[in-house]
This record gives structure tokens, C-alpha cells and sequence, in this order.
């Protein structure tokens, strides 16, 4: 009795056992069987079980082969200009990681297909600066071999062609009526030339006009700090038994000399007086080098951004001396939050031209999608999110605090809260709609910028007023968010409100 017992107990055990045994194997099926992702690769061979555009990862650097752009080097995944040079290393990596030949670089301008090496740091990349390891100079508009910041004309080879066409003894000089005449040339009180009839003196009679055509080249030093390079000319009658008489060429009583000068920064010739005196007469041509017309160096940018599941694509020409120009703006005053509002609201520059082009594909876009007033700000706001990578001041120039103009973030692509919101802000105020500024002291002290937009319609989120009418916050360094939107830590109240 006791061992039929004992074996039934056993027997139903080894059943229960065998039917658990089916159910989960029912339920729980070998991985080598089950492909959650639906990609053809089953889950014990994906590495990526759950993303069905990525099985492999070659170099084991967390990134799938399909999304990798170096998938076989593990320092580095990301190319955004698909120029063979990363945007950045991979978590933890660096240079000595990698395993390419040769070794990856980064690339400083990763947004930019056709540059990725800056060698002298001035923001322009090596293959549109004439000068790149010189970080003063990129650009040599007139082809003299000087740069334009350097160059006391960049967009002329300082030169130029002096030809004395002829001449004429108006004024008796020895006891016959007539000279045996020789020039001296001089460039800057320099003597230049010695100008005869071939070694011997021009033989002529007084009132009849001698043609000479006598020829001086001058190339000017393109870094010469002086304004003007001067010409002059001295005549002389040669006498046998003295000193040789010099002629009288000029109006100007201090001087017997005929000469000019050659302003360099405007390239034009002021005479200082008439090609006539009282001894004699000149017939002169000058030959200036011609301006060139200014190169313009284009930084060609594209953005892409994703937004409500849709991929956009828009593209803008900057010219490189107008971000230059945009740099050199208050080098020493980019904490304007230290000089009041006024100082704040002069970043903003909605009148740009390309701000204007900018602002205007994006309002395309939106109304080609059927977007009202409400959905275009919230598609401009995840535009600015996209484009600008949140970069403190410490990391991305060194500095506590530097507010960047619109241009600048457009052409760098990274900055902190201020220079996104400021970017918003100029887009939006190109795009008719009533916008402030929102100044914030955080708990910790440090400060934040956002922006408030007004809309004639009421939103279902809470509004800051100024002047009694409604902004809605606009919150620019995280894609999470939409205008009316506050994210957390951020007071309700703004210490102040720049109006725009």
C-alpha cells in the first residue's frame, strides 16, 4: 500500500513535470526560433533583438553596423557630413582606440562635407584657407601673396605703370635756346631711375615738344603701413661747365619737382599740382592695377531634423566674412544679462538676410503641411532643438559666459540656452510673432534663458504676462518639449522680461 502510494506520487510528479516542461516550451520558445524584430534574424544571432534596421555590431561598440559609420573602428560611430572624419569619439574612446589606417580624426567641421581640418584654428577649414596654418589670415582676394587682413588693399596688387610720353622747354635755360635735358625718377624720396637719350641728353629746342616715352613699373608693398606711395620727378639741364640746372616743373613755390601720389586704400592718383611749370611741360599716363571683385567664401549648411515622424531637410548658404563680422562684435561684452535688457534684446537680429531665408523655408514647410500659427512655433521650436547641440560656455570657447548672435549658433551648431533661445527668438520675430525674452534664476544661482511667445488664441498651459498680455514659455534645449510646455526646476515667474 504504501509503496503504490509512493510510485503513484511519483508518477504524477513526472507527469506535472513533463507538462510544465511543454508549456514552456510552448510559451517560452528557444531564441534560435524567435525573431522579435521581424528583420530575418532570429534573436540568439541579433545583437539588436528589438531594432529591426540592426543585427550586427562588428567593432562591439554598442552601435549596430547599419547605423555605424565606421563600423569596423570602435572609437568612433557618428560621420554627420559623411566625410570619413567623426564627429566624435564613442563613449570612453579616443584616437588610440582606434583601429583605422590611418588612425580617425576628428573633424572640426561636422556639419560640412567638403572641410574637416582646421589646422591653425580660425574657423575656416584647411581647404578654402590660402593661409592655413596661419590662424590671422585665410583669404587673398587680389592673388599678391598677402592676406586681406594684412593686406593694406586686399582687393588690389598695389602697382602701377608710370610713362612719360613726352616733354617741352617752355623756358629759355642757357645762352642758345634750347637743353640738354636727363630726368631723375624717385619713389618715396628713393632715386629710382636716371632717364637719358641712351647714355647721352635730350637735345632739343625750347616750345617744341620732344617724345620720349619713357617707362617706370612699381610694384607697392601690399603691407605697407604708409597711406600713399609718391612719384617724383626732377629735370635737368646739363651744363658743361657747372652744376647742372634743375628745371622748374611745379606750380608750388617750395618745390621744382613734378609729382603724385598713389592713395592705396582707394587705388586712385592725386596729383599735387598741374603737369606744367615755369620751365617746362610733362605729358604723363598712369596705369593703377585693377580691383578684383571680393571672393565670398559660402559655408553651406544643411540641417535635418525629424519632427511627428516626418524627416525635413532644409539648406543655407552663410558667407564666411558676415560670421566673422558676427564674431567681432562685442569681443568683451558677452555676459549682456550684466547690461541690462536692452543689451539682452540687441542679440536678437531678425533682419538678417539669412535669418530671412531660414525663416522663410521653415514657414513653407509648415504651411505646405497645413500647420496654424500654434503647430509652425512648435515646428520651428523642434527645429532649433535638433540643429543646436547643448554646449556650456566651459566646453565650447573657454569662457563662463558667452551669448552667441543667431548666425553664429547657425554656423556652429552647438551653444547653451541662451544661444538657442536667442536663435528662436530672431526666427520666430522674422516670422511676425510677438516674442520676449524670459530670464530665469534657477535654485542653484546660475541663470537660464528661454523665450515666450504670444498667440491671439488661449493655450491650455499657463501664461507669463507682460504688459497684461500672454507669453507662453518656449523651452529650446530639449525635444521633449513644446511651447507652453515648462520643464521642471523652472520658476513660474521670470526674475526679468526682455522685450523684444
Amino acid at each position: 500500500m504504501g509503496r503504490s502510494l509512493l510510485l503513484s506520487s511519483f508518477i504524477i510528479i513526472a507527469v506535472a513535470a513533463i507538462i510544465s516542461f511543454s508549456l514552456w516550451v510552448a510559451f517560452f520558445p528557444d531564441s534560435s526560433s524567435i525573431d522579435t524584430d521581424n528583420d530575418g534574424y532570429m534573436n540568439n544571432e541579433d545583437l539588436f533583438p528589438f531594432d529591426p534596421l540592426e543585427h550586427e555590431d562588428a567593432d562591439n561598440d554598442g552601435v549596430g553596423d547599419s547605423s555605424d559609420m565606421f563600423p569596423l573602428d570602435p572609437a568612433a560611430s557618428k560621420d554627420s557630413d559623411v566625410d570619413g572624419y567623426p564627429d566624435e569619439w564613442n563613449l570612453g574612446k579616443g584616437p588610440l582606440d582606434s583601429t583605422s589606417n590611418p588612425v580617425l580624426k576628428l573633424d572640426d567641421f561636422p556639419f560640412d562635407p567638403y572641410e574637416w581640418i582646421d589646422s591653425d584654428d580660425d574657423d575656416v577649414g584647411d581647404n578654402h584657407d590660402l593661409f592655413p596654418y596661419d590662424s590671422s589670415e585665410w583669404a587673398d582676394d587680389d592673388n599678391d601673396g598677402v592676406g586681406n587682413k594684412k593686406d593694406k588693399n586686399p582687393y588690389v596688387n598695389l602697382s602701377f605703370d608710370f610713362t612719360l610720353d613726352s616733354f617741352k622747354l617752355v623756358e629759355q635755360v642757357d645762352f642758345f635756346p634750347r637743353g640738354q635735358i636727363y630726368f631723375e625718377l624717385f619713389i618715396d624720396d628713393e632715386k629710382k631711375a636716371i632717364w637719358n637719350d641712351e647714355g647721352s641728353y635730350y637735345r632739343v629746342w625750347k616750345n617744341v615738344e620732344t617724345d620720349v616715352n619713357l617707362h617706370f613699373s612699381y610694384d607697392i608693398d601690399d603691407e605697407t603701413t604708409a597711406a600713399y606711395t609718391t612719384l617724383e620727378i626732377f629735370m635737368y639741364d646739363y651744363d658743361l661747365f657747372g652744376s647742372d640746372d634743375l628745371l622748374d616743373l611745379s606750380i608750388i613755390n617750395e618745390r621744382e619737382s613734378f609729382r603724385f601720389r598713389i592713395h592705396h586704400e582707394e587705388n586712385q592718383i592725386i596729383a599735387d599740382d598741374a603737369q606744367s611749370g615755369p620751365d617746362a611741360m610733362l605729358w604723363y599716363h598712369v596705369v593703377l592695377s585693377e580691383a578684383v571683385e571680393p571672393q565670398q567664401y559660402l559655408l553651406e549648411k544643411t540641417y535635418e531634423w525629424n519632427y511627428n515622424g516626418e524627416y525635413y531637410q532644409i539648406t543655407s548658404e552663410i558667407p564666411f566674412e558676415k560670421y566673422e563680422w558676427y564674431k567681432s562684435l562685442n569681443p568683451y561684452n558677452r555676459r549682456p544679462q550684466s547690461a541690462g535688457s536692452s543689451a539682452m534684446a540687441s542679440f536678437v537680429t531678425p533682419s538678417d538676410k539669412v535669418i530671412q531665408n531660414i525663416a522663410q523655408q521653415l514657414s513653407n514647410i509648415a504651411q505646405n503641411d497645413g500647420s496654424d500659427v500654434v503647430q509652425t512655433a512648435n515646428f520651428v521650436l523642434d527645429f532649433v532643438q535638433t540643429i543646436v547641440t547643448y554646449k556650456n560656455d566651459s566646453v565650447s570657447c573657454d569662457r563662463d559666459e558667452y551669448w552667441r548672435y543667431p548666425l553664429e549658433t547657425l554656423v556652429e551648431q552647438y551653444g547653451d540656452c541662451e544661444d538657442s533661445t536667442i536663435l528662436y527668438a530672431t526666427l520666430m520675430k522674422n516670422l511676425d510673432y510677438d516674442m520676449v525674452l524670459l530670464f530665469y534664476v534657477l535654485d542653484d544661482g546660475t541663470g537660464h534663458l528661454a523665450s515666450g511667445v504670444h498667440f491671439d488664441t488661449s493655450l491650455d498651459f499657463d501664461a507669463i504676462y507682460y504688459n497684461d498680455i500672454p507669453y507662453y514659455y518656449a523651452e529650446t534645449t530639449n525635444n521633449g518639449f513644446i511651447v507652453g510646455k515648462r520643464p521642471d526646476g523652472i520658476p513660474e515667474e521670470p526674475q526679468q522680461i526682455i522685450a523684444l
